[in-house]
């Protein structure tokens, strides 16, 4: 038991979310528990009460992982390219890449019912959606101004046309893991028969 608490020790926070990120993916949103991380990390759950009280603490950490790896994109975005139209490529194609290789975050994303159960994950989701807003304001401003970005229509109407489209992407694209991870499961299920 020891060896099991002092392994929490040697787990980085990054570890430890991405494997609360892949119960989630692998098995859904309400398997995610303390006891579940913990036997996924392969500690004892006592030990993980020094990070996570309850449940909706690990998913509230999730929130703010995403909302930090958002920050992060916007701030490489603002400073890697001077050109607006650069600037908005650069951007959708790393949260792309993001949302791919964490697609835990889709999940968690649009689960109606995750975000209203935990008023915590919500406020941070709108924190993250105010500032991917600001952000795409900026950059279609900044594109106006130096007539790159030639549409008549409000930079306010502009980004709501831009997120609607990608959170449409985005959720075709969880979609699709979703309808993957279920026909994999059916194709195990067949093999364990046979």
């Amino acid at each position: 038991m020891l060896n099991k608490v002092l392994r929490v020790m040697e787990i980085n926070n990054d570890h430890i979310i991405d494997s609360a990120g892949r119960i989630i993916y692998e098995s859904g949103i309400y398997s995610l528990s303390v006891d579940n991380l913990a036997r996924k990390l392969n500690v004892e759950k006592e030990s993980l009460s020094s990070v996570f009280k309850n449940d909706d603490d690990i998913l509230l950490s999730l929130f703010l992982r995403l909302e930090s790896d958002v920050d992060q994109l916007i701030i490489q975005s603002k400073f890697q390219h001077d050109a607006p139209d650069a600037e908005l490529k650069y951007l959708f194609k790393e949260l792309n890449k993001l949302f791919s290789e964490k697609p835990f975050y889709l999940t968690i994303i649009f689960s109606d019912e995750l975000l209203k159960r935990n008023l915590s994950a919500l406020n941070v989701l709108f924190r993250i959606k105010r500032s991917a807003k600001d952000y795409l304001q900026e950059i279609i401003k900044k594109g106006k101004k130096r007539n790159i970005f030639k549409s008549k229509l409000k930079n306010r109407s502009l980004v709501n046309i831009i997120l609607g489209g990608f959170r449409l992407q985005m959720n075709e694209q969880r979609l699709m893991n979703k309808m993957t991870r279920e026909s994999m499961r059916i194709d195990d299920e067949k093999e364990d028969k046979i």
